[in-house]
């Protein structure tokens, strides 16, 4: 074959879309890569690992949601350098690498996708309760927060697929629903306490959590 032929073929694979990463658990696909049209303010967001959210109802356990985090793959390289030279089962089991995660200043995308339908009263009544404790003050943020996410439902249930956009970008969370920009809350607690329900201690999602570190670490010693 010509190099002519490999240089075309090159090129022709490089602007296909590649295909995304599909949840185990629940099925849902998420895109390796993803822009501010489809999920504002995450910018040229890389994929790091997606998990399930799971709620016990009674002794059955339901899949609620999937969700996956996006991040800038030179911001993590660059922010959690130190932890390059440890192997990633160490990294995996170490809370000072989960806290350097969570304190870092990269921005922070998680990207959820419904894998059953709900009540939209009672799904931004979940994620609050989810956010909540982990806010020691700045509350009226949170109220905010759950304003915001009324609003762009419309009162209207969230249906199987629906996708909610939770971009922690320098102290102001840019909310989304179905990729349209609903409201900015201006509050860095917030954004730490998000941050925190789905990469702190008692994450909401262990799963994705762990998910998450493995892809990170791959971020860190593939650059």
């Amino acid at each position: 074959m010509s190099s002519l032929c490999l240089s075309a073929l090159l090129a022709l694979a490089l602007a296909l879309p590649s295909r995304g990463a599909v949840d185990v658990a629940t099925g849902i696909e998420f895109p390796n890569r993803i822009t501010d049209k489809d999920f504002p303010g995450v910018g040229d967001g890389t994929l790091a690992g997606t998990g399930v959210r799971v709620k016990k109802i009674g002794p059955v356990a339901v899949k609620v949601y999937a969700v996956g985090l996006y991040v800038d793959q030179r911001a993590v390289q660059s922010s959690l350098n130190s932890f390059e030279a440890f192997p990633e089962e160490t990294l995996l089991g170490s809370k000072a690498f989960f806290k350097a995660i969570r304190k870092a200043p990269f921005d922070k995308c998680f990207q959820l996708k419904m894998a059953r339908t709900v009540g939209g009263e009672k799904m931004v009544n979940a994620l609050s309760e989810s956010v909540r404790p982990r806010m020691k003050s700045e509350l009226e943020a949170l109220s905010e927060f759950q304003s915001v996410l009324q609003s762009g439902l419309k009162g209207g249930s969230c249906v199987k697929n629906t996708s909610f956009g939770f971009a922690a970008n320098k102290g102001k969370l840019i909310v989304s629903i179905n990729g349209k920009q609903e409201g900015v809350v201006a509050s860095r607690e917030l954004c730490d306490a998000l941050t925190d329900t789905y990469l702190g201690e008692g994450a909401v999602s262990p799963d994705a959590k762990a998910s998450f570190a493995k892809g990170l670490c791959n971020m860190l010693k593939n650059p």
